[in-house]
């Protein structure tokens, strides 16, 4: 899996923001598009890009993929994301 520190920062976030419900374990969503796992999307992110003379990843796109997580794992919790506000 990916590691705990996500986890915990979103922990700590809940529980500063006096929210009971905490995450237990994080998990990577299943891709509906493709067939790739989702572990494999983001190392793509991390090792490729769309230009290859630059061989440097996007950070935009990598912390999409984040956000997404973050807010994922907070739903499939029960955790409405706009309480964290």
């Amino acid at each position: 899996g990916i590691p705990n520190c996500n986890r915990y920062s979103l922990n700590e976030l809940l529980k500063k923001k006096r929210i009971e419900r905490r995450i237990p374990q994080y998990s990577l969503p299943l891709a509906i598009s493709c067939e790739t796992p989702y572990m494999e999307i983001i190392c793509r992110l991390l090792y490729y890009n769309k230009n290859e003379e630059d061989m440097c990843f996007n950070v935009l796109e990598l912390s999409d993929r984040y956000f997404l997580l973050e807010y994922i794992n907070l739903i499939q919790n029960g955790i409405e994301p706009y309480l964290l506000k």
